[in-house]
């Protein structure tokens, strides 16, 4: 499907807190990696919707996503075993499963 209005939205991913106060000069929101944690998602987004409201900007205008790592199998140890191969493989073997993915 065709974005909506005229232009597709950038979105940034940002973890830092400089990086997460530049996003609403320098891009339409923000997407939330897989190691952002729901808190840490919604720490980051009040940050940035705080900015943007020092800015003047429309609170309204801005998009925002998580990516959520999810791992289903009947067995809970190897649905974590396999989050475990995907994620670390990702995002480095220091990725931690348990504070990120849903299992």
């Amino acid at each position: 499907p065709k974005p909506p209005g005229d232009k597709v939205p950038v979105l940034l991913a940002a973890r830092e807190d400089a990086m997460l106060d530049r996003i609403t000069a320098i891009a339409d929101g923000w997407t939330a990696s897989g190691h952002y944690t729901f808190d840490d998602y919604e720490r980051g987004a009040a940050r940035i919707k705080a900015r943007a409201a020092e800015l003047g900007r429309d609170i309204e205008t801005l998009h925002f996503s998580k990516i959520a790592g999810v791992s289903v199998h009947a067995s809970h140890d190897e649905a974590r075993r396999r989050a475990a191969e995907h994620w670390q493989r990702y995002y480095g073997p220091s990725h931690n499963i348990d504070h990120a993915t849903t299992f």
